[in-house]
């Protein structure tokens, strides 16, 4: 109830923040009290959330994460290091700044009210999910050991991309031309270790999955797409945290170790050092505000949205397809040759204000469900197998999801489900087979 009360009260007054500022009456004073609003909001609420489960990796902190990595470390950040907060573009004020930034937090509090009141019919759905009690240890080594067979397939030609890749000066323009068809040993690999989930005796399945998958993910890092790699880190340490409970300290050191190695994968990619002579302080700020480039897609959704209505309808977006992060940049005056800033979930969830009282609340439902089942997992010692393959989906696009199409993880939610009900009626018929 006190998370909730206080989810409210920072709710009510972002939304007068922002009617004061719409209203005409900004000034150097409210960004700075606008600022600090926000930030003891988002840090309560991140608290509150690894206070609940005493974990300091589980879903909720993960969403927490995704927006203070890739949104509200820009703005925050800039006020300590002095930077700019949006790179390049149009319209860059204090006042439009300020504006994206409250639309982030008010919709980050939305979701968390409704979080609050989805309690009952989440765990309604996820009890009436049936669990999958079937075993075979036989099988189960199987699938495991095609899983490791295919995941070595990967990484030696990862490996070798990788060796061909540092051998040339111009990343971008050589890596369109190099063969990714190998990475469908990853994903066949992901499969089969969702078939060792399912069949396995072993209440260590996930973690022994997680581990699997997270050290095949390196084949990504190694030609400089990070993404997967610190996606599948923080589902595999989310199950090491079931099982050990991971300290604060080798949580930072590693968090730390992962920034400057995110560092230095951007240094290869642009094929000089981004951070010649900086700090390990300021490259480990840099990074981080680095990352937080999407809030340059809010910030352009924000304040140029009649011109992303010009570029963009909700037909191009559904049925032709088109990119709606090119538009938000061609929006705000950004014309990249090639790539850009992509996309973001509260930026479209801008573009889609008519329904946003409607995707939200999806949106809500769809983390309390994964909350719950990772609390299952917690209480159940990993026995149920419904809640263990819904975390195994899902937290890796949870982690991502500030980055993200702003129907994306509800997407995946619904796929997930309906996965575990098709593995549940497959197991049925097989057993009605075998009687």
């Amino acid at each position: 109830m006190k998370f909730l009360v206080s989810n409210i009260f920072f709710f009510i007054t972002t939304t007068i923040v922002i009617f004061v500022i719409v209203s005409g009456f900004y000034t150097g004073f409210i960004f700075y009290v606008a600022m600090i609003i926000s930030w003891l909001g988002f840090l309560y609420c991140a608290y509150s959330y690894y206070k609940n489960s005493e974990r300091l990796i589980n879903p909720t902190t993960c969403f927490c994460l995704s927006v203070f990595v890739f949104l509200v470390s820009r703005p925050f950040l800039s006020l300590l290091m002095g930077d700019e907060v949006i790179s390049i573009g149009l319209g860059i004020t204090e006042e439009n700044i300020i504006k994206a930034t409250l639309f982030v937090m008010w919709s980050f509090y939305l979701i968390n009210i409704f979080y609050c009141f989805f309690d009952k019919p989440a765990k309604f759905i996820l009890n009436g999910m049936p669990d999958i009690k079937i075993k075979s240890y036989t099988w189960s080594n199987v699938f495991l050991l095609f899983s490791l067979f295919l995941s070595f397939l990967f990484l030696k030609n990862s490996y070798f991309n990788y060796n061909v890749l540092s051998n040339n000066e111009n990343y971008f323009s050589f890596i369109s031309s190099l063969d990714f068809s190998y990475f469908r040993y990853f994903f066949i690999s992901k499969y089969f270790l969702i078939l060792y989930i399912v069949l396995s005796k072993s209440n260590k399945s996930l973690l022994i999955s997680t581990s699997i998958l997270f050290l095949s993910s390196l084949g990504f890092m190694a030609i400089g797409l990070r993404g997967y790699t610190i996606a599948y880190l923080f589902l595999f340490l989310l199950a090491y945290d079931v099982k050990y409970k991971i300290k604060l300290i080798p949580l930072i050191v590693l968090s730390l170790s992962l920034i400057i190695l995110s560092a230095s994968v951007l240094s290869f990619r642009l094929g000089f050092d981004v951070f010649e002579n900086d700090s390990y302080l300021s490259i480990i700020l840099k990074t981080i505000a680095q990352q937080g480039a999407t809030f340059e897609v809010v910030f352009g959704a924000v304040n140029f949205l009649d011109e992303i209505n010009k570029c963009i309808s909700y037909y191009d977006y559904f049925i032709q397809g088109i990119p709606f992060g090119d538009c938000v940049d061609v929006s705000r005056g950004v014309y990249f040759a090639e790539g850009g800033f992509a996309s973001s979930f509260f930026a479209e969830l801008v573009f889609f204000w008519p329904i946003l009282i409607l995707i939200i609340p999806l949106f809500s439902f769809c983390l309390k469900l994964l909350s719950l089942s990772y609390d299952q997992i917690l209480s159940s010692g990993s026995e149920k197998k419904s809640s263990i393959l819904l975390v195994f989906f899902l937290l890796p696009n949870l982690v991502y999801f500030a980055r993200s199409s702003v129907f994306d993880f509800i997407e995946k939610t619904i796929i997930s489900i309906f996965f575990i009900l098709f593995i549940s009626l497959v197991i049925k018929i097989i057993r009605k087979k075998d009687a």
